[in-house]
């Protein structure tokens, strides 16, 4: 698979580092199209229109929305250290409420 396709049926959750070395995470079933709206002016979050997304920090694949919409919650509630340090060793140990049967594939 090339960058931004996916498996069927499945999601990404993915983290933008934005102006100011800010952090974006989302969720979509099109990353390379989704990056692109995030750079429009118009069709990206008002959060990215703010501070524009300068690279993909990284991004995993789900198994379902589901499964990516809680992923993207939790990853919200970390701290920066803490997503700094997802980013950088992938480790999902930082992650509140975590639990074993949970799988995601790092693909960015």
């Amino acid at each position: 698979m090339t960058e931004g396709e996916k498996r069927r049926g499945s999601c990404i959750v993915y983290m933008l580092r934005c102006k100011g070395d800010r952090l974006y995470t989302g969720v979509t079933n099109n990353l390379a199209r989704r990056v692109s709206e995030h750079r429009s002016a118009c069709a990206g979050a008002k959060f990215t229109r703010a501070f524009p997304p300068e690279t993909i920090a990284a991004a995993w694949e789900t198994d379902s929305r589901s499964a990516a919409l809680k992923l993207e919650s939790r990853i919200k509630k970390l701290t920066r250290v803490k997503k700094d340090r997802l980013i950088e060793t992938n480790d999902f140990s930082v992650l509140p409420e975590r639990t074993e049967n949970e799988s995601y594939r790092r693909i960015r």
